[in-house]
């Protein structure tokens, strides 16, 4: 019994692996917006909400505001939130209301949030 559940575990974790998916944001608005390469959402959270856990996310340079670029909420999925090239590339202006991130649904060290710049941020703001 335990080979069996031994190879059971392996293949799992390999049909996890093949199946995580890249979803991409620019700060450019496309009309044809799916998260793919070659149309990438322009909302960093747009992305986050059409991502599976396993997931990456990767924004592309820029200064990303308003409303569903900040307050940034993974909703306890495990995802890679990274940027392409770095923080001094990909800014989030909270415009002085909201945080850039809000961790509150049981997210874990696999929730990543990595490469950004976070600024005027109001953290006494209540959400």
């Amino acid at each position: 019994m335990k080979r069996v559940f031994l190879f059971l575990g392996i293949m799992a974790g390999q049909l996890i692996q093949a199946s995580a998916e890249t979803w991409h944001v620019s700060p450019a608005f496309d009309p044809l917006a799916d998260g793919s390469a070659q149309h990438p959402f322009s909302a960093i959270q747009q992305a986050m909400d059409s991502a599976a856990p396993g997931d990456r996310v990767l924004v592309q340079p820029g200064v990303y505001t308003g409303e569903y670029n900040k307050n940034l909420d993974f909703g306890g999925k495990a995802l890679l939130v990274e940027s392409a090239s770095g923080p001094s590339n990909a800014i989030i202006d909270c415009e002085g209301a909201g945080r850039g991130l809000y961790f509150h649904s049981g997210e874990t060290t696999n929730s990543v949030f990595s490469g950004f710049t976070i600024g005027h941020a109001n953290t006494r703001e209540v959400l």
